[in-house]
């Protein structure tokens, strides 16, 4: 982008920024390294430990070396350079642009002295010394050295490879000199070392050499002996009973030892073959069998403790639940395994434990325990915590409680929804009745776009409902440029959240919304898959015009008699302790039948209409009157236990009615 630009303004400013701070972290990183530098042959600037101008550039040397652009696209610049009192050598890469003309340059220039730090620790051994030359300009040159008295036409020969090495006498002493170039580099190294150091040393390991053969020869012989002594008569034998118990195999037989290596592989073969098998067969039935077992509508406790019994699980415990592990960026592993038994079994005093994997990355745990459910709770959030540590996000969901084996399939249906759920509660965290025990993190927003909204739909004004569409996803988006509000996947929970009140609402005047929609989970993913707050918001439109024409159908067939009159008893006793049996007779039927032509019609029980009645009433209460007692309230709406009110309520708005008191109050502030 930044290359292919003609000029630049604000939007390259951030990507000039990034690689600026790259090549200084890269600099401070590498104390071999001095700097580096980018530029191209379009643009004016040059990029390195800051932006410059080339015309006030530090090092305009480097800008002229290929300046006829005929230089090879990798290569080092030759000889040593001195920038701001350092002494460098610097490699340049050169790359097309892909536009007209266009030539971009790294450039990294390299410290001298650090690179050679090494090279001139290692001459301190006196049988050897090194000088390097980039092409014919010299890089790396020992002062007081034997190697300055090399004679030039030497050096010139290995330089222009007409000969590798050479013998020569320096001060009566003899050395010998090599080179070699590198392919990487295409520098040439000269190694100079001293002759009789290298024949002192030949001459040690050839004395060397044949003393260890003498020996390795003498001990070879008493070997042989020992084993034609001890151990060929038994083997011997042993290869008789051999050809006896597999008469009916067709070994080679070249001799005993390739009989005995041809019987081994068949036994390898074989074994291995059935460890295949096994461990195919075991995790299948391991996995599939308890898996059934816990998705059956109707638990088969026999046949759940047969499983258990071939693994060798004993249930001693009182209660037994489901806990739903899954790794976000990682598949379990047996580092991870291993990880997480090792951890469990620190509480194995009350814990007994079996486990499967439903998916790669998700293990499913059945757990029998003495724990409660905060014990439960802090045990798997220290688990979690353990894989945090090792960089492993984890999502754990740890499903209901329950006191029976018929009804562990109950704890791992609710499990696998929570940990469906995860969109609205977010990844990386203990999921259980169905919060992530993080209630202070939920942010609230205005609740009227919801009410408006419904209401235009009901009032079958599509205008209205675009507008207020738009004005609430106007807000919300300057909310998240603010960073008021801080992620994508709460905007969605929010949308589906108002999908979810069309729904509810919609409902209670009689209106079924899963002929367009089979059921909320595919509302969920059409919100989920949304690329775009646009994508989000069109089609949150074309769901709020889908219901505008439900709406419209209801309005040509109206609610029948009976449920309007029993929408109307409700409506006007709902504060009252109201029975089933006296909304039944206020319509003249029996309970029964109006329970089930209710359900019918309005697309939801009662008990579930005066429920939602109370609780819409209780909401508005709380937020309105500071002062009172919850306990009031509750009376006010119709329960007589306020333990019973406060149940209902947090079920209904996951959150206490104090808890809702302050969130509203705070919201107003």
């Amino acid at each position: 982008m930044l290359l292919r630009s003609a000029e630049i303004n604000e939007s390259h400013f951030w990507p000039i920024r990034d690689i600026i701070d790259d090549f200084t972290n890269i600099v401070n990183a590498n104390e071999v390294i001095h700097s580096i530098y980018f530029y191209d042959t379009v643009h004016s600037f040059v990029i390195s430990n800051s932006k410059f101008s080339k015309l006030d550039f530090y090092d305009k040397d480097i800008l002229e070396v290929d300046k006829e652009g005929n230089m090879p696209n990798s290569a080092f610049v030759k000889g040593v350079r001195t920038i701001n009192n350092s002494k460098i050598i610097s490699y340049m890469k050169k790359f097309d642009v892909f536009e007209d003309g266009n030539v971009g340059y790294f450039i990294f220039n390299i410290d001298y002295d650090e690179l050679f730090r090494d090279v001139a620790r290692e001459q301190s051994d006196i049988y050897s010394e090194y000088i390097i030359f980039n092409g014919d300009k010299l890089l790396y040159f020992p002062e007081d050295s034997v190697i300055t008295l090399l004679d030039a036409k030497d050096i010139s020969k290995i330089l222009n490879e007409e000969q590798t090495s050479t013998l020569i006498d320096i001060n009566n002493n003899k050395y010998f000199v090599c080179g070699t170039k590198s392919n990487v580099t295409g520098w040439t190294y000269l190694y100079l070392q001293d002759y009789m150091g290298l024949v002192r040393s030949s001459e040690l390991l050839k004395k060397t050499v044949f003393i260890s053969t003498m020996i390795i020869f003498l001990f070879s012989l008493v070997l042989i002996y020992i084993f034609s002594l001890y151990l060929y008569k038994p083997l011997l034998k042993l290869m008789l009973n051999i050809k006896r118990y597999f008469s009916n195999k067709n070994f080679k037989e070249d001799n005993e030892y390739t009989l005995i290596d041809s019987i081994f592989k068949n036994i390898y073969e074989d074994n291995k073959k059935l460890t295949t098998n096994y461990n195919f067969v075991f995790q299948y039935f391991e996995k599939h069998s308890i898996q059934c077992l816990l998705n059956m509508d109707h638990f088969d406790k026999q046949s759940f403790e047969k499983a258990l019994d071939i693994m060798g699980m004993e249930l001693n415990f009182k209660k037994y639940i489901i806990i739903a592990i899954d790794l976000e960026n990682n598949n379990f592993t047996a580092d991870e395994e291993n990880l997480m038994e090792t951890y469990l079994n620190q509480h194995s005093d009350k814990i007994s434990m079996v486990f499967y994997y439903e998916k790669k990355n998700r293990a499913i745990l059945i757990i029998n325990t003495d724990y409660d459910e905060k014990e439960i709770y802090s045990v798997f959030k220290d688990l979690k915590e353990l894989f945090n540590k090792s960089h492993i996000m984890t999502t754990i969901s740890i499903g209901k409680i329950v006191d029976s084996l018929e009804q562990l399939h109950i704890s791992y249906k609710e499990a696998i929804r929570q940990l469906e759920s995860k969109f609205f509660s977010g990844i990386d965290e203990v999921i259980f009745n169905r919060c992530s025990f993080n209630h202070d993190a939920i942010t609230q927003y205005d609740y009227s776009y919801e009410e408006n909204i419904i209401n235009s739909i009901k009032s079958q004004n599509k205008e209205k409902v675009v507008f207020y569409l738009e004005k609430l996803k106007n807000e919300l988006k300057n909310e998240y440029i603010s960073k008021s509000i801080d992620s994508i996947e709460y905007i969605k929970y929010l949308y589906f959240q108002l999908c979810t009140s069309i729904i509810n609402n919609l409902a209670l005047i009689g209106i079924k919304i899963t002929h367009v929609y089979a059921t909320r989970y595919e509302i969920f993913c059409h919100i989920q898959k949304a690329k775009s707050l646009e994508e989000l918001q069109n089609f949150i439109i074309s769901f709020a015009q889908e219901c505008i024409c439900l709406v419209t159908s209801l309005k040509e067939t109206q609610h029948s008699e009976i449920i309007k009159k029993t929408m109307e008893y409700i409506n006007k006793n709902f504060t009252r302790d109201i029975s089933l049996d006296d909304i039944a007779s206020s319509v003249y039927l029996s309970s029964r039948y109006l329970s089930r032509v209710f359900k019918q019609e309005v697309g939801c029980t009662i008990y579930e209409y005066i429920t939602k009645l109370r609780m819409d009433y209780a909401s508005r209460l709380i937020a309105t009157t500071k002062e009172a007692q919850i306990k009031d309230i509750a009376s006010e709406v119709g329960y007589n236990n306020v333990q019973s009110f406060i149940r209902f309520f947090k079920k209904y708005y996951s959150v206490t009615p104090e808890q809702y008191r302050k969130k509203v109050h705070i919201d107003d502030l």
